[in-house]
């Protein structure tokens, strides 16, 4: 931002963002054997968001670093837009981590589909890039040892 945009960013609190803005994830999702997340007992009362930020503001924190956290999800996803060049940063590099995600998903779904002519349900992104990662240095061969290998583990089929 600083070189191309010659604007100034306080690149502490972007980094502290990033990592604090989603600290509490693990205490509303559970990891279900298959690998998809399910809400906990918690995350139906409390969102991971609401629990950050009121815990930044019970222990003092900055507010521009609890402006970062609080705006992570954006206005139309969270409770409010960024309004600062770090809370932007981080906003936007949440939102390209989610559609990264997203996409690898799609792509994992595709070429599963495409080398065994049948569609594994990939619900983590773990599985996903193992399979789009199979392609790449195998082909589609390996995509298929790869999908196979999954159902077995999943399904115990051989």
């Amino acid at each position: 931002v600083e070189r191309v945009y010659h604007g100034k960013v306080d690149r502490d609190l972007v980094i502290s963002g990033v990592i604090l803005h989603d600290i509490f994830k693990p205490l509303t999702y559970q990891v279900e054997e298959n690998g998809a997340y399910r809400p906990t007992p918690l995350a139906e009362r409390l969102d991971h968001l609401t629990l950050i930020v009121s815990e930044m503001v019970r222990r003092d924190f900055p507010l521009n670093l609890v402006h970062i956290v609080c705006a992570h999800h954006g206005g139309e996803a969270g409770p409010i837009w960024p309004r600062t060049i770090e809370a932007l940063v981080c906003h936007l590099a949440d939102v390209t981590d989610s559609r990264l995600n997203g996409e690898v998903l799609r792509a994992a779904r595709y070429l599963s589909r495409e080398a065994t002519g049948e569609e594994l349900n990939i619900v983590s992104s773990k599985e996903a890039f193992e399979v789009v990662h199979s392609k790449v240095v195998g082909g589609w061969d390996r995509v298929r040892r790869s999908v196979e290998k999954m159902r077995q583990k999943r399904f115990g089929v051989p």
